[in-house]
């Protein structure tokens, strides 16, 4: 659902962006913090969403007999409108956490909000953390994370789950009274607290686009109950069906596009009605980290497969504890990995999921016996809640968590004939048209079909003017990652046998032949 045109003018600018930084000027930077003491580049200079990141090392030893190393981290200005908010709010996190709990997380050097910075921008500077991820590592690809049965999960899996579970345990034993981030120490009040809006990553790549979400979240805006940030995420995401001008709709396919709106509207209404749980509506909320959900680069791992660093924690504020889930990359990497569980089933990952679970239920017994994650999450894997919540926080994969899961809860249906499949297919098929039944629905239909016939079109005439490609990032950064993932997919990857295909509930225009003839 997003602007084709923006995000490729983004990869052009933030290219653009790193090339304007003096390196020389951010190791003066690094020095002023250090004595005076030179330092150098000593590490490509690697970029996420967000962020730039310069690797530093000092000329001189230090107390440890080594040189002293730092990462300096400098916001894309024009991918992140509120820098300020940001910087404030991530390295009020990372103290937090650091002094509240045993997690890894890189001491905070130094930190500058872009007024009073020295090179003009703001930046955070923390010690460096050598290790690597598990992408690079080959995570659930290769003999080394089964057993030689290949039932049982292998000893590395389970230190890796072991050490995920203590980071979750203890994310999870932070509790607060109201949903919002954290910010630095005020003249008022002397101790980090919860002083900032939530900023879902929705939020950000809304505003680039110029969709105007801030009415939703506005500055300094918290909440004091689930329901009312639960509804203010449905507010969101509506709000990105409602105005972008590319849904990823077909125009040719009309029908297909009556199966996405009906998804999206069904699940926002569900969200709405039934979902929210009175119980808990007035907290404890509890402290996630904002984009550990669907990746797992943010977590920096040695050879020996030791949690060296969780990093990354800029979008990270308190929840309600039905949004406090588990990461959904359990069972390997992928672009779109709701995208794979919604073609592959949910088998592979309850599997992994349950595995993770029991290295709560074990780490919380040995370490934390007065945590109640293991008992919030006993259950999670008998129901789609979590990926509810995943959903809500990523709203381009609302249409396939409610197909191909929150469809069934709502509607199930036992395959038992042939005439089953028929049948359900038809109370389907009658559950869209009494939708589309409302003038307003069959308006927004047909203006989103435009909205993407127009959209296409200005993409088709951008691309022609830009040399008819798609523009990718060409960092060297981005380059070693494309070659790493092309080594990757080489592997043997390791999951159980991919259960049957099942009919997800979408209604097509072959299935609807087949019924008439059927009929």
């Amino acid at each position: 659902m997003r602007d084709r045109i923006v995000q490729e003018k983004v990869v052009w600018e933030r290219e653009a962006f790193i090339r304007s930084i003096d390196q020389q000027a951010i190791c003066n930077l690094a020095s002023s913090y250090h004595n005076g003491v030179g330092c150098k580049i000593f590490k490509t200079t690697k970029h996420g969403s967000f962020n730039v990141c310069f690797f530093v090392e000092f000329d001189l030893l230090s107390h440890k007999g080594r040189p002293d190393r730092w990462v300096v981290r400098v916001p894309f200005p024009g991918r992140v409108p509120w820098v300020d908010e940001k910087i404030d709010s991530e390295v009020a996190t990372m103290k937090y956490v650091r002094r509240e709990t045993t997690i890894p997380v890189p001491e905070v050097i130094a930190f500058s909000y872009a007024p009073e910075s020295p090179i003009g921008l703001a930046f955070i500077i923390t010690e460096y953390v050598d290790g690597t991820t598990l992408y690079a590592l080959g995570f659930r690809n290769g003999k080394r994370w089964q057993d030689q049965d290949g039932r049982h999960r292998s000893s590395d899996l389970a230190r890796v789950y072991d050490q995920l579970a203590d980071v979750y345990i203890q994310l999870r034993g932070l509790e607060f009274t109201e949903i919002g981030a954290l910010g630095m120490p005020t003249g008022v009040d002397q101790d980090i607290a919860i002083r900032h809006r939530p900023l879902p990553i929705e939020i950000l790549l809304q505003h680039i686009e110029g969709l105007d979400p801030t009415s939703f979240f506005p500055e300094k805006k918290t909440f004091k109950t689930s329901c009312d940030y639960v509804a203010a995420l449905v507010k969101l995401a509506i709000n990105l069906l409602q105005k972008t001008r590319n849904p990823d709709f077909d125009p040719s396919k009309e029908e297909d596009a009556r199966n996405d709106l009906f998804a999206y509207y069904k699940f926002c209404q569900y969200v709405s009605d039934r979902w929210t749980r009175k119980r808990g509506n007035l907290g404890p909320f509890v402290l996630m980290h904002g984009d550990m959900s669907l990746h797992s680069d943010n977590l920096i791992w040695d050879e020996n497969l030791n949690l060296r660093a969780v990093i990354d924690w800029e979008w990270s504020y308190t929840v309600p504890i039905q949004c406090f889930i588990p990461p959904a990359w359990l069972n390997g990497f992928y672009p779109d990995p709701i995208g794979y569980l919604s073609s592959h089933g949910m088998t592979t990952y309850q599997i992994e999921l349950l595995s993770f679970c029991k290295s709560i239920a074990e780490r919380s017994a040995k370490c934390r016996p007065g945590s109640s994650l293991s008992r919030e999450w006993r259950n999670i894997f008998d129901n789609s809640r979590h990926l509810i919540a995943l959903a809500l926080l990523y709203p381009d994969t609302i249409i396939d968590v409610y197909w191909n899961f929150l469809n069934f809860e709502l509607y199930p249906v036992h395959y038992k004939s042939p005439d089953d499949i028929i049948r359900y297919r038809k109370e389907s098929r009658e559950r869209l048209d009494k939708f589309f039944e409302a003038e307003g629905a069959r308006g927004l239909l047909q203006r989103k079909l435009s909205e993407q016939k127009d959209s296409d079109a200005e993409y088709d005439s951008y691309l022609e003017k830009n040399g008819g490609v798609s523009r990718l990032c060409q960092c060297q950064c981005c380059r070693e990652e494309q070659d790493n993932f092309e080594n990757l997919r080489q592997l043997p990857f390791v999951s159980p046998e991919s259960e049957d295909d099942i009919p997800d509930g979408r209604i097509s225009s072959s299935s609807s032949t087949q019924e008439a003839s059927d009929a």
